[in-house]
């Protein structure tokens, strides 16, 4: 089975279903097991898209959650997602992965250095399960989500590749204590990343703190999520962020204190393109250039706030500042 190409285009969403795989799971074995391929807006057949292979908790599903879709942002992240069978779903959420990459492959060209696996719950448990037994070799890094697994060998079957360990502060005390003998065996690690959310429950999106609201506990963490994809090289800049960036307007403060931060993670993006991808100097250079080329743009909006928000417009002023390195 191929992901159909007439499908195939700018933000489409498009979904195969795959009998052979056996019946799905979530479904409780009423509906065939189904892969999920959703393509950004800036999709190019002729460019190389980073994939998200998202696995999902609980009985699995083919739909992409919230939040991964906001977390990855519109940097030509293509997001796929494939059902768990009915019978043995966790050992078998690998192998169905591994086989929608290579439908995916019949139909775009993927950046190798740049397919993610990450999941919440049993999704969790899946890539840990999977990992233990000798697979994911296809994944350049992981992101865990109240979950885990004790199993022996999947510290060592994930070499160094960075792993993102997510664990909820308000998780069920079962549930920690796998999280924990999964770090247990993940000790020592120099690309491992481990963080407790406090006030978080075992709920993805994240829900439950006490003290804040629901969006706000989102925010946190997804912006923790997107600081790990910078620091480990897997969040580069894409031209189609900077389009969209001129093309909104920027007159209030909170519009121009959220795209410092876009143009902030652009820049870090073709920063670490060209230290990181020989023969990339020249298109890296090109963004830099466009980049740094709008600071004096954002100064004059930011500049033009301080008549009804002063004090406002001042930080503001400071934090595009910090954000082109002055």
């Amino acid at each position: 089975m191929v992901f159909p190409e007439n499908e195939v285009k700018a933000g489409a969403e498009v979904v195969v279903d795959l009998p052979e795989l056996g019946m799905s799971a979530s479904s409780r074995g009423a509906e065939p097991v189904r892969a999920r391929a959703v393509f950004p807006v800036d999709w190019d057949r002729k460019r190389q898209h980073p994939v998200f292979v998202q696995f999902h908790g609980s009985y699995g599903a083919n739909e992409i959650q919230e939040p991964w879709p906001e977390i990855f942002g519109n940097g030509g992240w293509i997001f796929l997602a494939v059902d768990y069978p009915l019978v043995n779903p966790y050992p078998a959420g690998m192998a169905h992965a591994r086989q929608a990459l290579e439908m995916l492959r019949k139909v775009a060209a993927l950046d190798e250095n740049r397919i993610v696996a990450g999941g919440n719950a049993s999704g969790a448990y899946s890539i840990c399960h999977c990992l233990h037994g000798g697979g994911g070799e296809e994944f350049d890094a992981f992101i865990l989500v109240c979950g885990g697994t004790e199993q022996g060998r999947t510290a060592s079957n994930l070499g160094d590749r960075p792993v993102l360990v997510i664990e909820a502060e308000l998780d069920t005390a079962k549930r920690r204590q796998t999280t924990a003998k999964l770090l247990a065996k993940l000790a020592g690690r120099e690309n491992l990343t481990h963080v407790v959310v406090e006030g978080m429950g075992h709920t993805w999106p994240p829900t439950g703190h006490p003290a804040k609201s629901d969006g706000e506990l989102q925010g946190d963490v997804m912006a923790m999520v997107r600081d790990w994809l910078r620091e480990n090289g897997l969040a580069a800049g894409e031209p189609a962020e900077l389009v969209e960036m001129e093309s909104q307007a920027l007159a209030e403060k909170a519009v121009v204190d959220e795209k410092a931060f876009r143009y902030a993670a652009a820049l870090a993006g073709y920063r670490e393109l060209k230290r990181s991808e020989p023969g990339s100097e020249a298109a890296a250079d090109a963004g830099i250039a466009r980049i740094l080329a709008r600071r004096g743009e954002l100064l004059e909006k930011a500049a033009a706030l301080r008549a009804d928000d002063p004090e406002g417009a001042n930080a503001l002023l400071e934090r595009i500042k910090e954000v082109f390195g002055e």
